[in-house]
């Protein structure tokens, strides 16, 4: 007996409109929200890719840090104090 499995994994590219990334720039500039900006793909954005199919958009991320535990995984713990950096991201934006 012979058992052989294929896995695809297939979805489109997440790729940020540039006019939507510029307004996340301005606001993090203005409102001095450290910004960094991720040089290779990150796979986490699988569902976003279909979603910026259809509508301009930018993801972006609110992160723990480099050399904080995962997300998804047992011991993650997120860090309340990033809820207000979340929100005047936000309202920065929907004042533009």
């Amino acid at each position: 007996m012979k058992v052989a499995f294929e896995y695809n994994d297939e979805f489109p590219e997440t790729r940020n409109h540039k006019e939507s990334a510029d307004k996340i720039r301005k606001i993090c500039k203005n409102k001095e929200i450290r910004q960094l900006e991720m040089a290779e793909a990150f796979r986490g954005s699988e569902d976003y890719g279909y979603y910026l199919k259809e509508t301009k958009g930018a993801i972006c991320y609110i992160g723990n840090g480099e050399d904080y535990i995962p997300l998804h995984t047992y011991n993650y713990d997120f860090r309340d104090e990033l809820i207000e950096t979340a929100v005047e991201l936000f309202k920065g934006l929907s004042e533009l």
